[in-house]
């Protein structure tokens, strides 16, 4: 019953058993990240400064510097096994690659080629076999590269200390030092990645690994690319290149058309309208707090009428009074959290929903689907209701009080409206916006902790994870600095509320002395019960405007993102369009014209960057034209260029293009693309090769059975024969298929090409 009643005087439990719960979950995450083991320096990890020695499984410093026959050596490998999904790949694969020298990989897709550049740079154990090279000499050109930069110059920076122009001009790239790096395409990303890598090799890295750094470039580009790894070898590098393409050196370059975007563009900051339950929730809150303040104004008049000790009939309706006011204190009080959380909850789910509709590449950042719509869910009961509630309950109190004297009246109205004002201003001044800085903060340290995660063997391979660690820390710290300057404002503006209630107090009992001294526990004690109603005005205020950016956030990427319509219809038409992409200062297409008849096997050809893959986000409603008409077929099926694969089972994965297909029909559709893989196998975005995740994300689109098929690149990462037979199935379909690709042989099977050049689209056959 005294919880019931009083819950104030739980209030020091409940948040010492809340501090409780939050350190058990601070010392379970501890615990955790201890039982993940340290890499020793003796494993060969980046830092070392020396050659390092693999065997079977273990890396030990070598005694001298390897070489055969008196000749130095750049990178060894003798019998290497690696045990992968239950076989191995490689199995005893064994190599040298001399100073000068270009040596090519060539091996079917999941042979273990990218396996084997995880031994040599030391982010995997062999099983087995010998490989001798020294690891801080090592230039690396993965095969998904991953980025930490913001835009190219940045990562640059950040990888290899300087931007390098003749380094970029050489593999076309030049063009591309101050666009961001997530407006990048794949080609366009992969060439960041082989520029930062030849300028490590120019400052003195003397082994160059590369895995597929052509399978995403037109061969202009790609032959610009392959001159620049020969120049790389000829000035004394070693160069290991993994590739399934054998492309011709040469300087034909296709002009690529930069495009120019916006940067730095902020949300502008918008405060989200109450709901209709938001509203509830308030009243709720006035109808509790103001059954507390009854409370303390009747019991206080009944233990003053009490003193005087009157007959106990005259003080019956006092008792009731108390007893009513108690009860109905915390009952309201249970039914405003109840609605105010589901009001919260509410908002968020549809807050949620709206952003999940309009998710689309180039213009969706999932920071704002969770960190955004978490912290507009968490500050909305708590920005917008304590204003509602604290005018009604002070507005309820003043006029009683007036009711009993005037001048009392006065006295409770100038504390309540000097507090509902001067304490939140001086919360905001004495923090110093420290709540919005912290709100950002909290923000960018998430993405940054989740790009550390991401571009990790990137940072490491070049020596960069030290720096990112370092900037991570120091914006913690910060952080940290902002959170004492927030409780700093907070218990400033604390202060000033009870000094002015302390004041009403004073003044309302100088009153009562001067009236009737039976009032003097009445003026004199209600005051303290606005307490708790003005308290939360300060923490309202401090967290306004970091309310109004994370809305502002949500509702400019919401509504910019409408559902684009699609007109249906049996061919893939575009009439007049001209697109651009959210932010960009220029369209990527302008005016494109195009007919495909259902049915019709069709190319898109042209240089890395120039709107392919734009042309692609047009047909599947990605990107709404600003101009022009688009008709397809309802359904539509999508092969990326770069397959997203969830942490789970294939069957789960291929469920993605049919939730209702059967075993059977999954290992069918396995088998039409050339993976003999287990449904159980357990995949994901690094657990299969290019190649094979490639045929994953096909055999996921041929489940979904569609009238339109687009293909992204789908054999970049393949080996001629797994290709060969891939385009042989797709050439066998019943359906339209549009692909992309820069190999002409690939080209040449379609019955139509589109030739995409400087935002506008030829039509023609493949010449």
């Amino acid at each position: 019953m005294v919880l019931i009643l009083a819950p104030e005087c739980y209030l020091p439990l409940r948040a010492a058993g809340a501090a409780h719960h939050a350190s058990e979950d601070g010392v379970e995450a501890v615990r955790r990240v201890a039982e993940i083991p340290e890499v020793r320096r003796s494993r060969g990890s980046r830092g070392d400064g020396r050659r390092v020695r693999a065997r079977g499984g273990r890396a030990v410093a070598a005694v001298r510097d390897q070489a055969v026959d008196g000749r130095p050596v750049g990178v060894q490998v003798r019998n290497l096994r690696v045990r992968r999904r239950g076989r191995f790949a490689p199995d005893g694969i064994s190599l040298v690659v001399w100073p000068g020298e270009v040596h090519r990989l060539d091996a079917p897709s999941g042979a273990g080629k990218s396996t084997l550049f995880d031994v040599l740079l030391g982010y995997v154990e062999p099983d087995g076999g010998e490989v001798v090279l020294d690891r801080d000499a090592i230039a690396w050109v993965p095969q998904r590269p991953a980025f930490a930069g913001r835009t190219v110059a940045d990562e640059l920076e950040l990888t290899t200390g300087r931007v390098d122009r003749d380094v970029l001009a050489s593999i076309a790239a030049d063009h591309l030092v101050d666009r961001r790096i997530v407006e990048l395409s794949t080609g366009e990303r992969q060439r960041v990645a082989i520029a930062r890598a030849l300028t490590r090799v120019k400052d003195g890295s003397t082994i160059l690994l590369l895995d597929e750094p052509t399978a995403h470039l037109d061969p202009a580009t790609a032959a610009k690319v392959m001159t620049a790894v020969q120049g790389a070898a000829d000035g004394g590098a070693a160069v290991l290149l993994s590739t399934h393409r054998i492309v011709e050196q040469g300087d034909n370059h296709l002009p690529v058309t930069a495009v120019e975007h916006e940067v730095g563009r902020a949300s502008k900051p918008k405060t989200p309208r109450p709901t209709g339950r938001v509203l509830a929730g308030a009243a709720l809150g006035i109808a509790a707090s103001a059954s507390g303040v009854a409370l303390t104004a009747v019991a206080a008049h009944l233990i003053a009428k009490a003193a005087t000790q009157p007959p106990i009939l005259t003080l019956s309706v006092l008792v009731v009074g108390v007893r009513t006011f108690a009860l109905s204190k915390g009952v309201l009080r249970y039914l405003e959290r109840l609605v105010s959380h589901d009001a919260a909850f509410r908002f968020a789910e549809d807050l949620r929903v709206r952003l999940w509709n309009a998710l689309r590449p180039g213009r969706a950042e999932l920071t704002r689907l969770v960190d955004d719509v978490d912290t507009v869910r968490d500050l909305v009961p708590r920005v917008l209701q304590p204003p509602l509630v604290a005018a009604g309950v002070g507005l309820a109190t003043t006029v009683l009080f007036a009711l009993v004297h005037p001048w009392a009246g006065v006295a409770v109205g100038l504390a309540v409206l000097l507090g509902g004002t001067l304490a939140p201003l001086v919360a905001v001044v004495a923090e110093r916006r420290a709540s919005t800085v912290l709100a950002r903060g909290r923000r960018q340290v998430s993405e940054e902790v989740l790009t550390l995660l991401t571009a990790a063997p990137d940072l490491i391979a070049f020596g960069a994870d030290r720096e990112v660690r370092a900037r991570l820390a120091a914006h913690d710290a910060e952080l940290a600095r902002m959170a004492r300057r927030q409780a700093w404002g907070a218990g400033a503006a604390t202060g000033l509320v009870h000094l002015l209630l302390g004041g009403a107090i004073v003044a309302c009992s100088a009153i009562a002395a001067g009236v009737d001294p039976l009032l003097a526990p009445l003026l004199g004690l209600v005051p303290l019960a606005l307490a708790e109603v003005l308290g939360a005005l300060p923490a309202a205020a401090q967290h306004r405007q970091a309310l109004r950016e994370a809305y502002g956030r949500i509702v400019e990427q919401s509504d910019d993102s409408a559902k684009v319509i699609v007109e249906q219809s049996d061919d893939v038409v575009l009439e007049g369009v001209t697109a651009r992409w959210p932010g960009a200062t220029r369209p990527v297409l302008e005016r494109v014209s195009l007919r495909a008849p259902a049915g019709t096997k069709v190319a898109v050809v042209g240089p890395s960057g120039v709107g392919k893959s734009t042309l692609f986000a047009v047909l599947l409603g990605f990107v709404r034209p600003t101009e022009g008409t688009v008709r397809r077929p309802a359904r539509v099926a999508w092969c990326p260029q770069e397959p997203m694969l969830v942490s789970t089972t294939l069957r789960e994965n291929l469920r993605i293009g049919d939730p209702a297909a059967a075993d059977d029909r999954m290992r069918e559709a396995l088998a039409h693309v050339g993976l003999d893989l287990d449904l159980d196998t357990v995949v994901g975005p690094t657990l299969l090769s290019g190649g094979e995740a490639q045929r994953v994300a096909l055999a996921r689109a041929l489940l979904h059975d569609a009238d339109v098929l687009l293909l992204d690149e789908p054999t970049a990462h393949l080996d001629e024969l797994s290709a060969r037979r891939l385009l042989d199935l797709v050439d066998r379909l019943d359906r339209t298929v549009v692909h992309i690709t820069h190999r002409p042989d690939e080209a040449r099977r379609a019955d139509v090409v589109w030739e995409v050049s400087r935002g506008r689209v030829g039509v023609g056959a493949y010449r």
